[in-house]
């Protein structure tokens, strides 16, 4: 058996994103549509998105006070987005989550 989408994203994710000081607080998993899902992990000052559709993984960030997602790629236009793989949002967070929290934070 499989591990779930929100299990595996966990896993993969877990040591970049909690040495940064992120918690895991949601998530949902549809078997009955591939595996697709997401997982939410908030920190005082950003919050990310991990999501699975069809097949495809993509990262979101927001503001921790704000309600609407944005794809990283918007909130850092001079960065590439990650490939739609777990793998590649892995290496990407690893590589530019200060960025990112930055960005999401504003000046």
């Amino acid at each position: 058996m499989t591990a779930s989408f929100s299990t595996e994203a966990r896993h993969r994710l877990g040591t970049v994103l909690e040495g940064a000081g992120f918690r895991w607080v949601a998530g949902r998993d549809d078997p009955q549509s591939f595996g697709d899902g997401y997982v939410d992990a908030f920190s005082p000052i950003a919050c990310l998105r991990i999501v699975r559709d069809r097949g495809q993984v993509f990262l979101q960030a927001r503001p921790a006070d704000a309600e609407e997602w944005m794809a990283v790629e918007r909130l850092v236009p001079a960065l590439p987005g990650p490939a739609p793989t777990l793998d590649a949002a892995s290496s990407y967070l690893e590589a530019h989550l200060s960025a990112l929290v930055a960005a999401v934070a504003g000046p």
